[in-house]
């Protein structure tokens, strides 16, 4: 019996001395940048100064006072000539002018808000204020706002339509 409890007596020791070792570890690293965990450089590696005087790419600043400078645009002009992540390496042909769509007439803006919506089983309404400030006005399923007609009325949006452009017009949830 008195094995047993110097044996229970012994664990919170040690794991107390594991933990302040653990944490003379931690304020070394933290406060003296001790260092015992960091990574070696791979053999095979070569030091920037070796690979730069070997390559004949001239000479090299050793120190913090290097600094990495860009080389000029026109080094990677074969880049444009020869497109990395095209097939066939060739730059695409130009777009002809005949190819472009031309856009269609650009519609005015919607100059309402929708600011509420009633969706039952029996209707579904649109609580839509006007662009001017004006009172708020009850709108169904195919009724007209401002030449918009409303197609759908869906419980966070309504999808209106002017000749064959639809739009969507969601829910102002910030509006007073």
């Amino acid at each position: 019996m008195r094995a047993r409890r110097k044996r229970r007596s012994s664990t919170p020791l040690l794991l107390l001395l594991l933990c302040g070792i653990l944490g003379l570890l931690v304020y070394l690293e933290l406060e003296e940048g001790l260092r015992i965990f960091e990574p070696q450089p791979a053999a095979d590696t070569i030091p920037i100064e070796r690979a730069a005087t070997a390559s004949g790419q001239g000479q090299f600043e050793a120190g913090p006072a290097a600094i990495f400078a860009m080389p000029p645009l026109r080094s990677y002009a074969e880049i444009v000539r020869r497109p990395l992540f095209n097939a066939t390496r060739r730059p695409p042909a130009p777009a002809s002018v005949a190819a472009i769509p031309q856009a269609a007439p650009e519609l005015p803006p919607l100059r309402f808000l929708l600011i509420g919506l009633i969706v039952s089983p029996e209707e579904r309404v649109a609580l839509i204020r006007p662009g001017d400030g004006g009172a708020v006005i009850r709108v169904l399923e195919g009724q007209e706002v401002e030449r918009w007609v409303i197609e759908k009325i869906l419980p966070d949006r309504v999808i209106v339509r002017r000749g064959d452009t639809a739009k969507e017009v969601f829910l102002q949830m910030d509006v007073p």
